[in-house]
């Protein structure tokens, strides 16, 4: 075979080899009949709302068998770990379903009203609202003319001073001489009071006496029921609604009490049970003026001390003439001069 023969075959073999690649490749496109292109319908997209997956009722949770309380755990016996290789594969941890709370049911209620009529028995009563504190005036002051009798000579001024919040109270009674009398004494009593307002009444919490060098103090312990007389005396046990030497007085006028009844009273030794009663109605004639009254004497029995009141009829009804009896100091009489401070209450 010639030169020129080998190198003709050669080059055929070379451009075949070409051509296989191309076509294996995608390099050489083979031409066809030119068809038009024809555009395909447009896609439109919408979304829409996935259909609410279909409610499924949540299994009843099995029964959690305790083992016994005397087993004990199994212990694993001492080896090399496992390998890679030998580890099993895991097992899907078990998914408790939720428990729903068991509803409870409402209590029933008794029936009421046409409800009641049909099963026939009566409705209940509804219960009592409870007790309100009455109204007192926020403040006021009384001062008296005080004498020694009826009638008698004038021995000096009293003042008795209310002050409240509705809920607590501040009594004082500041006495001071006049006259001649103003040279031998600088004051002849000072007494206060103050504590709770309740739906009873007052209740006095301290209560503090001065008359010339003697002096008084009570402290009343209401959760103990008991009073505390100072330092050297002992406790005095606490009847309910026990007023002391001042409260009584506004006790008596601002709580109306029936006609008649009794009160206990603390005089700062000891504890007595005071009757109470109303003897009369009047109208005095008084330096405040003419005023219609409530006669009322207020005694323990068997004590030589008392007092008489004559309350005035109007709204509130303050003490407007006060008689002392049987005291040590002597009698006195106490007698309105004037009342100021009643602006929030009917005068």
């Amino acid at each position: 075979m010639s030169e020129g023969g080998a190198r003709g075959r050669l080059s055929i073999a070379l451009l075949l080899s070409a051509l296989i690649h191309l076509l294996a490749g995608g390099g050489l496109t083979w031409p066809t009949a030119q068809t038009p292109e024809l555009p395909g319908p447009p896609i439109a997209a919408v979304l829409t709302q996935p259909p609410a997956p279909p409610s499924v009722a949540a299994p009843a949770p099995a029964p959690i068998e305790r083992p016994p309380a005397d087993l004990k755990p199994p212990v694993p016996a001492s080896g090399p770990a496992p390998t890679a290789a030998q580890t099993p594969e895991a097992t899907p941890t078990a998914v408790t379903p939720a428990v729903a709370e068991p509803t409870v049911a409402a209590p029933e209620t008794a029936p009421t009203g046409a409800a009641a009529e049909t099963t026939g028995e009566p409705a209940p009563e509804p219960p009592a609202p409870p007790p309100q504190r009455p109204t007192v005036p926020t403040g006021f002051t009384i001062r008296y003319v005080v004498q020694g009798s009826e009638g008698g000579f004038t021995l000096g001024r009293l003042d008795h001073i209310w002050q409240s919040d509705g809920r607590r109270y501040a009594l004082s009674a500041v006495a001071q001489a006049s006259g001649i009398l103003r040279l031998i004494y600088s004051g002849l009593l000072t007494q206060t009071s103050f504590g709770e307002i309740t739906a009873e009444g007052l209740r006095p919490e301290h209560y503090w006496l001065q008359r010339g060098r003697r002096q008084l103090e009570v402290h009343f312990d209401w959760v103990q029921m008991q009073a505390d007389l100072g330092p050297g005396r002992p406790p005095q046990p606490l009847q309910p609604g026990t007023q002391d030497l001042l409260s009584v007085l506004y006790q008596v006028s601002l709580f109306p009490p029936p006609a008649e009844g009794r009160i206990w009273v603390l005089d700062g030794k000891r504890q007595r049970e005071y009757g109470y009663r109303e003897l009369t109605r009047e109208t005095l004639e008084l330096p405040i003026g003419r005023v219609p009254t409530r006669h009322l004497r207020v005694a323990a029995e068997g004590a030589e001390e008392s007092f008489e009141l004559w309350l005035r009829e109007a709204h509130p009804q303050l003490p407007v003439k006060i008689r002392m009896l049987g005291n040590r100091q002597g009698d006195a009489v106490l007698l309105a001069e004037s009342i100021r401070g009643l602006a929030d209450m009917a005068d």
